[in-house]
């Protein structure tokens, strides 16, 4: 079943180019992650984070565009993206962070509020820093 989660539209003060470029190096995710972020790992081509009492998740940059950084779970098991969409208007940047993935309707059930309080504390951390 495919799973969705979206942050709400937030508002930055640097241009796409900017925030494209930095985002493009995976220890870059290091600030957005949440106080309960156990540990992170990253290099050239991925990163990997741990929240406590909960497993690690390697992610990989997927694809990089004008528009957005694309991330790509390294897990079989749990396959799933994260892509950090951007879009200029005037002198501001509107950014969102989207979650996708394929998920059976029980394990649905049970990630669908954490994921959409760690999806939305992303984005309020990329505000809040940029």
């Amino acid at each position: 079943m495919n799973t969705v989660i979206e942050s709400p539209v937030i508002t930055i003060k640097q241009s796409v180019e900017e925030l494209i470029a930095h985002y493009s190096n995976p220890a870059s995710f290091k600030e957005l992650m949440p106080k309960e972020v156990a540990k992170f790992e990253a290099n050239a081509e991925s990163f990997l984070f741990a929240l406590k009492g909960m497993p690690e998740v390697r992610l990989k940059v997927e694809e990089i565009s004008k528009e957005q950084v694309m991330l790509k779970s390294s897990s079989d098991k749990l396959p799933f993206y994260l892509r950090v969409k951007f879009r200029s208007e005037a002198e501001l940047t509107k950014a969102q962070i989207h979650f996708e993935g394929e998920f059976n309707p029980m394990l649905k059930m049970m990630i669908q509020r954490p994921l959409q309080n760690f999806v939305n504390h992303l984005a309020e951390n990329m505000e809040r820093i940029h």
